[in-house]
């Protein structure tokens, strides 16, 4: 479920999405940059930090859902091209971890996301954590 090294090294594209906002970050020659007119150069420990929370993140499946299926409060989506590398619809955080759904519909229990790290406002990016 965590995010491999070898899609790590490829991936092109994050992008992360909550009802209160919404950024797409872009890997380019120089090194990752949010996207839009105001984009910024997303600084390498920030970037750095935010891919070694994806690649450690430990999963347990289950067969809990939300009670309200629009429950869902933060999407990141991993690609490499067009290709999904990584896609989780995450809803509340419990005892076992954040409830999170991914692109099949299936549920998962993970543990160690650091939701601090993955803000869909564009200027958090632009700063180190």
């Amino acid at each position: 479920m965590a995010l491999g090294a070898k899609a790590r090294r490829d991936l092109t594209t994050l992008r992360i999405s909550a009802r209160v906002g919404a950024v797409i970050l872009r890997r380019g020659e120089t090194g990752w940059a949010t996207a839009g007119q105001n984009g910024c150069t997303i600084p390498a420990s920030r970037i750095e930090r935010a891919l070694d929370n994806l690649t450690s993140l430990k999963a347990e499946p289950t067969g809990d859902h939300p009670v309200d299926g629009n429950s869902f409060e933060l999407q990141i989506v991993a690609e490499i091209g067009q290709e999904r590398a990584l896609y989780l619809d995450l809803a509340g955080h419990g005892e076992r971890g954040d409830l999170v759904q991914l692109i099949d519909g299936s549920t998962l229990h993970v543990r160690g996301l650091e939701r601090e790290l993955w803000s869909p406002n564009p200027r958090d990016w632009c700063m180190d954590p």
